[in-house]
């Protein structure tokens, strides 16, 4: 067989950085019986891993962060509008009460 060359692109050492582009062969590993580039795949895989899922928690925080920045301003808004309706628009008085001081009311504003 041809010897095994570790400096150029399709040698051993490189085999991890072609696994992450979807170019993995594994009878080729096993047929060079490379442990080095196995080991370091394996290493290479397991940190690609943690380093995406350390990735979609930063921008699920990122994401979590805007949000709540947006639904403090939302809250309040609402919150000036509901006591614009009770100052401007709704009576202080229930229902059966609010008939006696409505047209009181009503002369007041007129």
């Amino acid at each position: 067989p041809e010897p095994v060359s570790f400096s150029s692109a399709n040698g051993p050492s490189f085999l991890p950085v072609w696994a992450l582009f979807g170019d993995f062969d594994v009878a080729r590993l096993e047929a060079e019986r490379a442990l080095l580039p196995a080991i370091l795949l394996i290493v290479l895989m397991v940190v690609a891993q943690v380093l995406l899922l350390n990735l979609l928690i930063a921008m699920m925080t990122e994401t979590y962060t805007l949000v709540m920045a947006q639904a403090l301003i939302e809250w309040k808004y609402e919150h000036m509008l509901l006591i614009d309706y009770y100052e401007h628009t709704a009576t202080p008085t229930p229902p059966p009460l609010n008939l006696v001081l409505m047209p009181a009311r009503w002369v007041l504003q007129a």
